[in-house]
């Protein structure tokens, strides 16, 4: 599948993430993939470790209803409606952003193409790092 990649930005705590392309149909079965893997998880949260991730939401973001709902449920802010389906990049502390402030990196174009081959189902640690592997599939 080819999967069209349009702007980088910053996002978050200085990560910058090159994000699909909104208006593309791969965009819609990314969203889809998202939601399936949702009510997959559902439910599988730690108490402990999650009440700290809602704590750093409402702190990160202002108290956002929306954001600090999903964290309570999913353990992380940005999913359905605030899923943005990206490509990490790296991580930069300068690029923090502020609800209030913005960020000093300003959103760039950078329209490309991305194969994808193989989907891996991965178990996700601090940071964004890949802890293991759960599953591969190749097509």
């Amino acid at each position: 599948m080819t999967i069209p990649l349009r702007t980088v930005i910053a996002f978050g705590g200085g990560f910058l993430f090159w994000c699909v392309d909104d208006a593309s149909p791969p965009r819609v079965l990314l969203q889809q993939a998202h939601e399936d893997a949702l009510g997959v998880a559902d439910g599988l949260l730690d108490p402990a470790v999650n009440a700290r991730v809602v704590e750093q939401t409402r702190k990160g973001t202002n108290d956002d209803p929306v954001l600090v709902a999903h964290a309570r449920r999913y353990g992380y802010a940005f999913v359905r409606d605030r899923y943005l389906p990206h490509i990490p990049l790296g991580f930069d502390p300068r690029l923090v952003v502020d609800p209030r402030a913005g960020s000093s990196f300003e959103a760039r174009p950078r329209p490309h193409v991305m194969t994808a081959e193989r989907v891996v189902l991965a178990k996700m640690g601090a940071l964004g790092r890949v802890e293991h592997v759960l599953s591969l599939a190749a097509r």
